[in-house]
């Protein structure tokens, strides 16, 4: 791993002095590209400017040829020469010591033959006039030498934006690859961040919670144990009233048998959470499991067999009856808190797609929208119970739904304000024939 990241670092750090000598051989070029680019927009200055001085010079020498049959307009000749004069003047055109001083002569030249010209007589001999064109053909002789000085170089031009898209692309595509390789290792720096700050949550999260659960544990611990230890003392004296030693003893009972749940609940908490679980799956009847489990329930929960109202179908559930026992405790022992004393809780049955679904309902204050989807989580409670003195620790329901998801079913809960609360699960129906059901029917544990 430090390999990698030793070698991600050098490539990165590469590709950085690679584009950082890129831009600047990019910004020499668009330099140097500039300045060609003022040069030749001089050059093409300098050329329309040379042009109509040769222009100039050119009418003026057929005017000059002309006099051999009318005279010279010496107004147009002179405006002529002023223009020739104003043009070939401009400082544009000076770039070197040798231009100024071939502008010069050029200048020199032009005034002369202008002056002559404009000195011919009235009716010019043709020696005369041969003289003078052949004066001013070495003025424009020398005017067109000059002005190829001037010339446009194309070549340099295209040469140096060549030069310039060439670097371009290659800076285009080494910068891409900079940002789509800083873009990635973003991305997963920040997924390790995020990974980080999630276990640092987490871990902080489940801190919380163990010291929660030891808190909790210690006092759901601390009540039955303290009226199992006040039980025996009381049944350790001689005159205890028969009927007092009955109550203590059922007492005990409870005490005892909330331990015991509290037990059972950590066991298979732990077993299922590390893959333990073992399941021993039978065909269960669901109703007689329910009657008998009622009965049980009864020493724990004195007048529940009133309370839950039954209406099962007669079906064989595939299940494991030791949890399936601990499921169904936990729900109603969930509901007798949460519902009022003596109310009733309808518990009701259905048989949908080869699996049965089982539908337990309370007239507790209900479940708050946003607790809903939280109650069948590890420590998660709605509260304080209403109608019972005992605090849960939030894993009774968190253990039902283990156990019936293990067992190939589902579990959820329903609930409005002040309309109590439903809580319902389905189990796969058993796969047996019904002449070979009758011995099993009555299996509980």
């Amino acid at each position: 791993m430090g390999l990698l990241r030793r070698a991600f670092i050098f490539t990165v750090i590469l590709l950085l002095v690679v584009v950082a000598g890129l831009s600047m051989a990019l910004y020499i070029i668009q330099q140097r590209h500039g300045q060609i680019i003022t040069e030749e927009s001089y050059a093409v200055q300098r050329l329309e400017i040379t042009d109509r001085a040769a222009l100039i010079l050119a009418v003026q020498r057929e005017a000059v040829a002309a006099t051999l049959l009318e005279p010279v307009d010496h107004q147009t000749f002179a405006q002529q020469t002023a223009a020739f004069q104003a043009a070939m003047k401009t400082p544009l055109l000076v770039s070197t010591p040798q231009g100024g001083q071939q502008q010069h002569s050029i200048l020199v030249g032009q005034e002369k033959f202008s002056r002559r010209a404009l000195h011919l007589p009235p009716h010019p001999l043709s020696a005369q006039v041969q003289a003078l064109r052949a004066q001013g053909e070495m003025v424009f002789t020398a005017l067109i030498n000059f002005r190829a000085r001037h010339a446009i170089n194309l070549a340099t031009l295209r040469t140096s934006e060549g030069e310039q898209r060439w670097l371009s692309f290659l800076m285009i595509i080494v910068t891409t690859g900079v940002i789509v390789i800083l873009a990635i290792s973003g991305f997963i720096m920040l997924d390790r961040l995020g990974r980080r700050q999630s276990e640092a949550t987490a871990l902080r999260a489940t801190d919380k919670l163990r010291r929660e659960f030891v808190a909790f544990a210690a006092h759901e611990l601390r009540n039955p144990t303290s009226a199992i230890k006040t039980g025996v003392s009381l049944l350790r004296e001689p005159d205890v009233d028969p009927d007092i030693r009955l109550q203590v003893v059922e007492s005990i009972t409870r005490s005892t048998d909330a331990l015991e749940r509290l037990i059972s609940n950590l066991l298979a908490m732990g077993r299922s959470e590390e893959g333990r679980l073992q399941l021993h799956r039978v065909a269960i009847s669901i109703s007689s499991f329910f009657d008998n489990l009622l009965a049980e329930l009864s020493i724990y929960h004195p007048e529940i067999e009133k309370r839950v109202q039954r209406q099962l179908p007669d079906a064989l559930v595939d299940a494991d009856p030791e949890y399936l026992q601990l499921v169904i405790a936990n729900i109603v022992d969930n509901a007798v808190k949460y519902s009022p004393p003596s109310s009733p809780i309808t518990v009701t049955g259905e048989i949908k797609e080869r699996m049965l679904a089982v539908h337990l309902h309370n007239l507790g204050p209900g479940i708050p929208p946003e607790e809903l989807p939280r109650i069948f989580e590890m420590y998660e409670t709605t509260g304080t119970a209403p109608y019972s003195l005992r605090r849960g620790v939030g894993l009774g329901l968190y253990m039902a739904r283990l156990l019936i998801e293990a067992q190939d079913g589902t579990i959820w809960a329903e609930s409005r304000p002040n309309e109590g609360a439903t809580f319902s699960f389905t189990l796969p129906l058993a796969q047996i024939p019904p002449n070979e059901t009758a011995a099993m029917s009555d299996v509980t544990e």
